[in-house]
């Protein structure tokens, strides 16, 4: 019974994956979900997945072609590791990919067809997410999702709402969070420029760095309870993938660590390429910061203008009213000189008429 089973699982393999045991790379930590390979150096592709499968043994690359060319769908005798078009799917040893084509290696038909939509819908889910998070280093650091309860920091203070976009704009460089706020305190409704991002209410939404957004407390508490398990980014076999090739690569580290003593690893290829990403990363972090500035001095204007045009209708206003008391002032003040002097008169005519009086009186 055996035997016919290892019968199966060896048809199994050369049906579905590349069998060639040549290796052409022996450094297979390089190689990660979403990267461009060549299969044996001539077929170029996608790796969609990375891990152990169940009609072979060890660690296994799931790849998307670019041709026709391959043996699958990412299904394999009824169990799917990743999502492609019939004929380009292919499995392959980690040790048989390349990251550059060798002599003889198969291009694209057309040279458009590597860039046109047909082709981004038949690479993995996974790849498209990867290679915005390497783009976007917030993403990864933050673990921002789109549908996210957030808070929002900023000169305004904290404000809470929901994460509705989270990438490239045409108004600024670098990514960018479009939130959805809870209170009207926004500038628009997701769309900039006459470019739509999201959709929400007017003055709810506003566009802020990947720095200055943060997960709520109400967030992190639902991903740390089911931190256990796996939701599928477009599919569960996807995400499967990337479980099974997280476990798989620390189980080989953990077989290298044990069986061999450390050794120090140059790879000034990748020291170098690391320093240019975070320079990269460091550059847009500070065109960010700049177009930052320039919203809040821009903000900081308006307000002030607002305010001085508040103090000067104040001052109008309270100058009106001392002007109608004065005037009504100025109005009394008339009335009483003109009845004091009708009283003056008469006293007068008293004092007068008593010293003509008096002496008579007293006679």
């Amino acid at each position: 019974m055996s035997r016919e089973s290892d019968d199966n699982l060896s048809s199994i393999n050369s049906a579905y994956t590349d069998h060639n045991s040549t290796v052409l790379t022996a450094n297979t930590e390089q190689f990660i979900i979403g990267q461009r390979v060549w299969v044996g150096g001539l077929r170029s592709g996608q790796i969609a997945y990375i891990g152990e499968t169940h009609f072979a043994p060890g660690d296994w690359a799931g790849i998307v072609l670019d041709e026709p060319n391959g043996k699958n769908d990412g299904c394999v005798s009824g169990k799917r590791y990743f999502q492609c078009e019939p004929k380009r799917g292919i499995f392959s040893r980690l040790t048989r990919l390349t990251t550059y084509p060798l002599s003889g290696a198969m291009t694209p038909t057309s040279p458009l067809a590597k860039n046109s939509p047909d082709r981004s819908r038949t690479v993995s889910p996974t790849a498209s997410v990867r290679s915005s998070m390497m783009r976007s280093p917030g993403i990864g650091k933050n673990g921002l999702t789109v549908g996210d309860r957030v808070i929002v920091s900023s000169g305004f203070g904290s404000r809470p709402g929901i994460l509705r976009y989270l990438g490239e704009t045409q108004f600024a460089p670098g990514n960018w969070c479009g939130v959805e706020l809870d209170e009207g305190s926004g500038k628009n409704d997701g769309a900039v420029d006459g470019i739509r991002y999201f959709e929400c209410k007017p003055k709810y939404g506003v566009f802020v760095p990947i720095a200055k957004v943060s997960l709520s407390p109400s967030t992190k508490k639902t991903r740390l309870s089911r931190t256990g398990s796996r939701e599928s980014l477009t599919s569960i076999g996807t995400m499967n993938s990337i479980a099974t090739t997280n476990t798989s690569r620390m189980r080989m580290n953990a077989q290298r660590k044990s069986s061999t003593p450390l050794r120090p690893i140059l790879t000034p290829t990748k020291t170098q390429f690391s320093m240019q990403d975070l320079l990269r990363e460091k550059q847009q972090h500070v065109e960010q910061l700049m177009v930052e500035r320039d919203l809040d001095r821009e903000d900081a204007q308006n307000q002030a203008l607002q305010q001085q045009k508040h103090i000067n209708e104040q001052l109008l206003i309270e100058a009106d009213r001392w002007r109608q008391l004065i005037a009504r002032h100025s109005i009394r003040i008339s009335d009483l000189r003109r009845e004091f002097r009708g009283w003056s008169g008469k006293h007068e005519r008293h004092c007068i008429l008593h010293s003509v009086l008096t002496p008579l009186r007293i006679k």
